[in-house]
């Protein structure tokens, strides 16, 4: 078994460092929902229809049909990040479908060669034209199937979408995800954009000098990353460590849940996240929250804490909700 997992974790730095790619930014990175970032982003365990965005082979544990509705804000306001998904179990397998989506609203914008106007101090600036939102999003279609009762396999083919004034991109990929379950432990292993795809894009920008609109065809590379994670169960407390594979950077984390005896119907979660940063540097993240079972209703709450100071302008402590419905 050892020889084995040295063999897997070889192969993934391999394959993940044949090329640096450019991520499509962090659309799914802010977490599936607040139970995925109470457990400090740990993949492959979720009982909802938002299995669709960790892994599609997560799907199995869904009985007959789910609903998951995820939103929040964060570095205040400036960042809005959204996502719905919902799932049903059939004769043939299960079957995903869900939408996540970043808006950045209220964007200025300028154009190229414009007047420089003058503020008090006597320093030039460029007056805004008006505003823009910028929307990143993926949608994600996914099917899930068992061979044997212990082994299931699952993929999702993602579509991208990029929105910003004159600019519009597109681009898709697949993910392929495997779950293999023994007595008290499970192992998942998720390839996300296995195609290592590109998104392509028509920019069109207005040049005042020229008195004429210039356009360029960008491309951005999708970036091929690789999750391992596990479940062990011991009495009513579930340990998930994971190690992902990202961008030439290996990163573990590790989450806890426990449901106490005396209240079946609450969970409590806590996590420790190796979160990359834009600059491809890691900070550690710790996160903690709750779940409250009402039936086919649940409701979940994260508390993530900052890597940076709660008084920076950057970022401060986030507070998330999410519900999922499970018939």
């Amino acid at each position: 078994m050892k020889k084995r997992l040295k063999h897997l974790l070889l192969m993934a730095f391999v394959i993940l460092n044949q090329a640096q790619a450019i991520p499509f930014t962090g659309i799914t990175e802010s977490g599936s929902s607040a139970r995925h970032i109470a457990l400090g982003s740990i993949d492959g365990f979720s009982k909802g229809a938002d299995s669709i965005f960790e892994t599609p082979a997560a799907l199995y544990r869904i009985k007959t049909y789910a609903l998951n509705s995820f939103s929040s804000s964060i570095l205040g306001d400036f960042v809005h990040y959204n996502n719905l998904a919902i799932a049903g179990k059939f004769k043939e397998g299960s079957w995903a479908i869900g939408i996540c989506e970043v808006i950045h609203p209220n964007q200025p914008y300028t154009f190229f060669g414009q007047p420089m106007a003058h503020n008090r101090g006597g320093a030039n600036y460029a007056e805004p034209q008006g505003i823009f939102d910028i929307k990143r999003s993926i949608i994600k279609a996914g099917y899930q199937y068992s061979p044997i009762e212990t082994r299931h396999f699952g993929a999702t083919i993602n579509w991208y979408n990029d929105n910003m004034i004159d600019s519009v991109g597109r681009g898709w990929d697949i993910d392929l995800g495997v779950i293999q379950e023994w007595n008290n432990l499970e192992i998942s292993c998720t390839l996300k954009n296995g195609l290592k795809n590109r998104i392509y894009s028509k920019t069109q920008t207005y040049n005042q000098e020229k008195q004429e609109y210039i356009t360029t065809y960008p491309t951005e590379d999708l970036s091929r990353e690789l999750n391992i994670s596990a479940k062990y169960i011991w009495k009513r407390l579930f340990i998930m460590p994971q190690i992902e594979f990202k961008r030439k950077k290996i990163m573990p984390s590790i989450g806890l849940e426990y449901t106490p005896w005396f209240f079946k119907q609450m969970t409590l979660y806590a996590g420790s996240e190796s979160s990359l940063m834009p600059d491809n540097s890691t900070k550690r993240r710790l996160s903690t929250g709750i779940g409250l079972n009402l039936g086919i209703l649940t409701m979940y709450y994260a508390y993530k804490k900052s890597e940076t100071p709660t008084t920076s302008l950057i970022e401060n402590d986030q507070h998330h909700f999410s519900i999922e419905i499970i018939l």
